[in-house]
């Protein structure tokens, strides 16, 4: 049962991660949760592995589209969950990891080197 906390960890780990990038390229407002349109408003886009980590970013958005299975074990409908989740967490966390070391070289400390020249 420790995998849908560990996945929603993830998920909210990831959203951080992507409003930090934002705020590192300039941007002044950040609004929603959902990792995916996050994803989008980066304009940081030439980086290694950017169309495996965009894959990633949508299958994170399939686990938890509503925002709400993960956080609350509801569904939109206020009901207990009834998804049969099934994912490797392991992975999930090994892939989260290597999502954050590629913004944070390139997206993040870029981007602050640039601020500072």
């Amino acid at each position: 049962y420790y995998f849908i906390p560990c996945a929603f960890l993830c998920k909210h780990a990831i959203e951080l991660k992507l409003k930090e990038c934002l705020l590192a390229e300039g941007a002044e407002e950040l609004k929603g949760h959902g990792v995916e349109a996050l994803w989008g408003q980066i304009k940081t886009v030439s980086y290694p592995h950017y169309d495996e980590l965009l894959a990633f970013i949508k299958e994170i958005e399939k686990i938890d589209k509503n925002e709400m299975a993960l956080r609350y074990g509801i569904n939109s409908k206020l009901e207990p969950l009834s998804e049969n989740y099934k994912f490797d967490i392991d992975n999930l966390i090994h892939n989260t990891m290597f999502l954050f070391n590629v913004l944070d070289e390139y997206v993040v400390h870029a981007n602050i080197f640039r601020k500072n020249i």
